[in-house]
């Protein structure tokens, strides 16, 4: 079936080109490609003398609905904490005499959720999944599961370990189809459930991304099962999660969130998350990463000692001739 939309391909924008909205006439001055998704290509650009992401893509209906949701998302009376970016404008532009659609939201500097946990080691894997059910908790308070969760939509300030959302494409109103979804963390695809907006489906997704911090699924076995059904992957999950399950603490709670019958929401992934933590929560973890490290003093040896004895042996010579060349 011929789909237009498919044939209109995301154009691509070049550094240092300056581009202009057909209808707030604001000036934009691309910078670099920040990723790709189902709905178009994100770009770091200059607005005014503010750094901005502009995501243009061949969707105008995708792109207004992605501003609405962030829009009401940021105004409502429940909201008590940033879950993405602030938008600045929904505008047209002409490139190469065609007509697109860009949405521009605020910057979030930060590094996928994997690469955070790359770089600061897999103890940190209970803090980065409390601080997601956190804001995952929040959203389903609003009514909506955020359905597309994968390392790249989740980014962590390096200093601070704050979490934010970011691509709101696939965001939806509970009870509905899930419209965007990454196959690897749909519960669909591992024949786990159905792919309807839920709580349940935000926290199988999140399951996911534990079970790839911890026990990754290689992309190569991800390729093989995609040749599989559903009850084969499910099956296939079962054995997977089994090899590891006393080789790290936090499996047995990523097999509960995984499970074919949901038995955790996002509540329960909060308390499992915490008492895996601690008495002290995330606190302790997060001091750990913004305080400077504690120095760590080496304990003399018999090398240290031998010249410390040389140095007072020297120091004394010195003296004595001194003292001799004065008499």
């Amino acid at each position: 079936m011929f789909d237009p939309l498919r044939e209109k391909k995301t154009p691509v924008l070049s550094p240092g080109m300056v581009i202009q909205g057909k209808w707030k006439h604001q000036t934009y001055r691309v910078v670099r490609l920040l990723g790709q998704g189902a709905n178009g290509s994100v770009y770091l650009v200059w607005r005014d003398q503010v750094q901005a992401a502009l995501k243009i893509g061949p969707d105008v209906t995708a792109l207004a609905l992605e501003y609405t949701h962030l829009e009401n998302l940021a105004i409502h009376p429940l909201s008590t904490c940033k879950l993405g970016p602030a938008v600045f404008e929904l505008d047209d532009i002409a490139f190469q005499g065609v007509s697109w659609s860009i949405l521009v939201m605020e910057y979030i500097a930060g590094i996928p959720i994997d690469q955070f946990i790359q770089d600061k080691g897999s103890n940190w894997v209970p803090l980065c999944l409390l601080k997601i059910a956190r804001m995952m908790e929040q959203l389903h308070a609003l009514g909506y599961s955020f359905c597309d969760l994968k390392p790249a939509n989740i980014l962590f300030d390096v200093q601070t370990a704050q979490a934010r959302f970011v691509d709101f494409g696939g965001i939806t109103h509970h009870t509905q189809a899930v419209k965007e979804f990454t196959e690897a963390y749909d519960r669909a695809w591992w024949g786990r459930g159905s792919r309807k907006a839920d709580g349940y489906y935000d926290v199988f997704a999140l399951g996911m991304l534990g079970v790839q911090l911890v026990a990754p699924i290689s992309r190569k076995a991800i390729e093989y099962l995609s040749t599989k059904a559903p009850l084969e992957r499910d099956f296939w999950l079962d054995e997977h999660l089994r090899t590891h399950r006393l080789i790290d603490k936090v499996v047995p709670t990523l097999i509960k969130m995984v499970a074919r019958i949901p038995s955790m929401d996002s509540k329960a992934v909060i308390a499992d998350m915490t008492n895996l933590l601690g008495k002290k929560g995330d606190l302790s973890v997060k001091n750990e990463m913004i305080l400077p490290a504690k120095k760590v003093w080496r304990r003399f040896d018999v090398t240290d000692w031998w010249l410390l004895v040389a140095v007072f042996t020297f120091v004394s010579v010195l003296f004595l001739l001194l003292w001799i060349g004065r008499s």
